[in-house]
């Protein structure tokens, strides 16, 4: 007498036991049998099962259907599961990190007008000063100065008071004693800085760069202050001691 009992139903611990080397069931493409990854051993159990249950009576199928459903339903939460972890590691790795870049320094700002030889106010400097260099503009108004190059320096000593010949200020800001000048091999002293050029009505649009700090050891701002002179000629940024670049025509107070 025929068996009337269908095909054994099978179990999670039939296909996925770790303990196990799994090998797959037939594959009905005649694939060879070969060892697996979880997700691949699914979707192959699955397929193999499909196929049994077509050929099962018609008061066997739900049984079938029955041992399916919570394999695959126990690989859809571990996926599920990983996907979260992966998420949340990601997410957690993203905060620590915002947690530890600290934001960047807004640079130090300081602003002072600059006056002539005869106390007036003729334009103004603005510095900012970030963590490697310090940024100054100089904007002197029409009038302001002779057209042409000017040197301009830093020098020691925040005092303008001798307007007309602004000696208060003292040398060049020069802590390491170097030589003078942009372009001396020897040089420059912390004081040096690029010509500017006045137009043909006297008036400045400039901006310059220095390697000497606003504040700190070395810094402009130290406890006499520092100032900075407009020569009434170019700067050649070679020659002892100023390059030639004459009488101190303006200044401004850095404090």
């Amino acid at each position: 007498m025929p068996s009337t009992a269908g095909p054994a139903v099978l179990g999670l611990a039939d296909y996925a036991c770790p303990a196990r080397r799994i090998v797959a069931p037939p594959d009905p493409r005649g694939f060879r049998d070969a060892p697996l990854s979880v997700g691949s051993r699914i979707v192959r159990i699955l397929a193999s099962l499909r196929l049994e249950a077509t050929g099962m009576e018609k008061d066997r199928p739900m049984k079938r259907v029955l041992s399916i459903v919570p394999l695959a339903g126990l690989a859809g939460a571990g996926l599920a599961a990983g996907a979260g972890l992966a998420a949340g590691a990601v997410l957690a790795t993203g905060a620590a990190r915002a947690q530890e870049a600290p934001a960047p320094a807004a640079p130090q700002v300081f602003e002072s007008e600059i006056r002539n030889g005869k106390g007036e106010e003729i334009g103004k400097i603005a510095l900012r000063d970030g963590a490697n260099t310090l940024v100054m503009r100089v904007t002197i108004n029409p009038g302001g100065l002779p057209p042409g190059w000017h040197g301009i320096h830093f020098h020691a000593v925040g005092d303008c008071s001798d307007t007309e010949k602004f000696e208060k200020s003292k040398a060049h800001v020069n802590h390491d004693q170097s030589k003078h000048g942009l372009l001396n091999a020897d040089g420059p002293d912390e004081g040096d800085l690029p010509n500017v050029y006045a137009n043909a009505d006297g008036s400045v649009n400039a901006e310059v760069s220095s390697e000497t700090p606003l504040t700190g050891e070395g810094g402009l701002k130290d406890g006499d202050g520092s100032a900075l002179i407009i020569h009434a000629n170019a700067d050649d940024h070679v020659t002892q001691p100023i390059g030639g670049a004459g009488p101190r025509i303006a200044c401004a107070v850095i404090k």
